[in-house]
């Protein structure tokens, strides 16, 4: 039934007019929460409730269908971003049903596999050989140690706008020091999780976060939130249904008070400047991210396509300095000036980072087919991490960290998880061999 589903929106898509249609708009919802309900049941079932493809659905819906449906018709630039940068309305409807092709080719990947092999999950994650646990105790020794200095290294570089409460606090911090202190403290806590560790001990994952949460940056602490949450049900105990769907409420209002406290400008906002007036401001940090799909479509169908132009900085991330070095020979710019979400940004002139969208991002550098391929293969690599989770700590490492980005991949790259993916890699098997040779005198 997927398949015909896909087929049906890539039908629609082609049939789609070149103008806002709302009856087409709720059909192309009325398809897309369809396909998210087999797809998050039936994921469910095997993967367990708490999964990517539940946190990336929700993301999802909001990024790409709720801004047609709901706000549009009734105030259409009740957000101040719809009204202030321009963005074509007439191809709302036809980037509104590229989504539905993206989702359900993404549903596609991840049940046609699901439907074929019978899940592992987790019973084989607490069997691990007595010589490698305690390689991976000392490895946990090393790793707290880590965490604690490189973050204070990383508070340091960025102490003036940490203390002026700049959103920008962290950008003259070189981008590799950030992304490995990332992945340090989601690895502390994986571990922690893992080894049954004290819990005081991940005090520096809650300092980090804070720190992050305090100048206006939601991306770390969304990423570290979820590690945490993944890492507690995996491990530690399962989390029932309906305190997952508190975890979601209390998300998506602590988001959104952040992001609103977060001044244009850079500066900051005190709480009581903030006023919330209908149920989805709550959401607004997503719902925003429905302009993105419209502007790339827009642009890529008036410039043409960069065939993977975006995506290079992200390619060669895990190394540093490379992706600057590789861009500016190659395209004489920087990695920044590459994205997509930079080229939206440049597009209207706007002062402030507008972001990107996923689909958009894809369709900028692929083009429909790209959409179509592209969401098909996150769809199959979600589920091969997952049917292989439990046969070993690394595969349930990857497999955590991915999910971690489930939230925010929806409305950003899709290759944005690589390098934290590859720094996780190179950090745990680094200090795996450096430390074997002595797993004869601790044994």
């Amino acid at each position: 039934m997927q398949i015909l589903t896909l087929i049906l929106a890539v039908i629609l898509y082609f049939l789609a007019p070149n103008k806002y249609d709302f009856t087409i708009c709720c059909v192309a919802f009325a398809l897309f929460l369809y396909s998210a309900s087999i797809t998050v049941k039936s994921t469910s079932r095997k993967e367990g409730f708490l999964s990517f493809t539940l946190f990336f659905t929700v993301s999802f819906f909001l990024v790409n269908f709720f801004y047609p449906i709901f706000i549009y018709p009734i105030d259409k630039y009740y957000f101040p971003v719809f009204g202030r940068f321009y963005f074509n309305e007439a191809v709302i409807t036809k980037a509104t049903l590229l989504a539905l092709v993206g989702y359900c080719s993404f549903s596609v990947g991840v049940s046609y596999f699901f439907g074929k092999t019978k899940v592992r999950f987790s019973g084989s994650i607490f069997q691990m050989k007595s010589g490698k646990k305690v390689i991976l105790k000392y490895s946990y020794k090393i790793i707290l140690v880590l965490t604690w200095v490189l973050s204070f290294i990383t508070f340091y570089m960025a102490r003036e706008g940490i203390f002026q409460r700049s959103s920008d606090a962290f950008v003259n911090v070189e981008p590799s020091i950030l992304v490995i202190a990332q992945c340090l403290v989601n690895l502390l806590i994986i571990l922690n999780f893992y080894l049954k560790k004290p819990l005081k001990n991940l005090a520096i994952v809650i300092i980090y976060s804070l720190v992050f949460i305090y100048v206006g940056d939601r991306g770390s602490a969304v990423q570290t939130s979820l590690v945490l949450l993944l890492s507690y049900n995996l491990f530690y105990k399962k989390i029932r249904k309906t305190k997952v769907v508190f975890i979601f409420l209390a998300g998506f209002i602590g988001l959104t008070v952040v992001s609103s406290l977060r001044g244009k400008d850079g500066g900051s906002k005190q709480l009581n400047q903030v006023e919330y007036s209908h149920y989805y401001d709550f959401a607004m940090d997503l719902i925003v991210n429905n302009r993105n799909l419209y502007a790339g479509y827009d642009y890529a169908n008036k410039n043409g396509l960069n065939y993977g132009t975006s995506s290079l900085p992200y390619i060669f991330a895990p190394i540093p300095l490379l992706p600057s070095y590789i861009t500016t020979k190659l395209f004489n710019a920087t990695p920044q000036q590459l994205s997509s979400g930079t080229i939206l940004t440049n597009d209207v002139g706007a002062t402030w980072g507008l972001g990107t969208n996923l689909i958009a991002d894809l369709y900028m550098q692929f083009g429909f087919l790209g959409v179509l391929l592209l969401m098909f293969l996150l769809g199959r690599l979600i589920s091969s991490l997952a049917l292989n989770n439990g046969s070993g700590l690394f595969t349930t490492i990857c497999y955590i960290f991915v999910c971690s980005f489930s939230i925010y991949m929806a409305r950003s790259s899709l290759f944005d998880s690589l390098r934290y993916i590859a720094w996780a890699a190179i950090i745990y098997y680094l200090l795996f061999y450096l430390l074997k040779p002595f797993l004869k005198v601790v044994k």
